[in-house]
């Protein structure tokens, strides 16, 4: 659906796609660092609502989704923006984006082209289509995210979103960024899990210290450079749970017991 809006002098036109209310997880994502965020939409329209940022509606398990982004708004806000709403309190429970733009200072016979295109299918499968999609003077990073997931008292990093969010885990954080490969002055950290206690972790050591190896999740560098951060591992042992995060003062202030630095990775 397509509006006209007067936007504090600018004209406007807003597109508009509706969903089922089952669509009431709400995501934005900044694809230059390839980091996903959960927000919160209500029913009132307000700049809070309001961003730059491509924005993915989705079923809770992640394995439904849409995001919608508009390639001239990324590259200059200023033309606009992407909003996200939700009326799934009212008589017709939806949850909605919109795409709106706005110009001033139009003269007779100005034309202007505006897009906003559409991804459907899981939440991995919107992010990378907006990754792949061409935007001028956008260069995305390199690196891959590792998203944080909790549920009954433990955490799971993965890089599959839909993974943990099928699993009933609840999304929390983009929680750093890796290295695809290894090579110089990097080490694999591998995903492990402790079937007796169901605690997942992430560990330097290829053997997962004796526990369940469940793959590589990326390469970190071995020493600190520009650009990276100390990767802290804590444990929290009346939880079972370990705790895997670039903020040194969320774990030693939340109960966790320190293991060390696993390495050095982009936030």
């Amino acid at each position: 659906m397509r509006d006209r809006h007067d936007l504090g002098g600018r004209v406007g036109l807003a597109v508009k796609v509706g969903l089922p209310a089952t669509f009431n997880t709400f995501l934005t994502y900044d694809r230059v660092s390839r980091t996903l965020t959960k927000v919160v939409a209500t029913a009132t329209d307000s700049p809070s609502q309001h961003t730059a940022f491509p924005v993915i509606i989705a079923q809770p398990n992640g394995l439904h989704a849409m995001g919608a982004w508009s390639p001239a708004i990324m590259a200059n806000p200023n033309r606009g923006y992407m909003a996200y709403l939700n009326f799934s309190s009212g008589a017709d429970p939806t949850t909605k984006w919109s795409c709106v733009f706005g110009e001033t200072n139009i003269t007779t016979g100005s034309v202007y082209s505006y897009s906003c295109p559409i991804a459907v299918g899981t939440v991995d499968e919107v992010v990378k289509a907006i990754d792949a999609y061409p935007v001028p003077g956008q260069t995305v990073t390199t690196m891959v995210s590792v998203y944080r997931f909790y549920k009954n008292l433990q955490h799971f990093m993965t890089r599959s979103y839909s993974e943990a969010a099928s699993a009933g885990f609840n999304f929390e954080t983009t929680g750093f960024h890796l290295f695809v490969n290894g090579g110089a002055n990097r080490r694999a950290l591998y995903r492990c899990f402790n079937p007796a206690n169901g605690d997942h972790f992430v560990s330097t050591q290829s053997n997962c210290e004796g526990r369940r190896g469940e793959g590589i999740l990326g390469y970190a560098s071995t020493s600190q450079v520009a650009g990276l951060l100390p990767l802290y591992r804590f444990y929290k042992a009346n939880t079972s749970d370990h705790l895997i995060t670039v903020n040194y003062n969320e774990g030693s202030q939340g109960g966790y017991a320190y293991e060390g630095i696993l390495g050095y990775v982009a936030n």
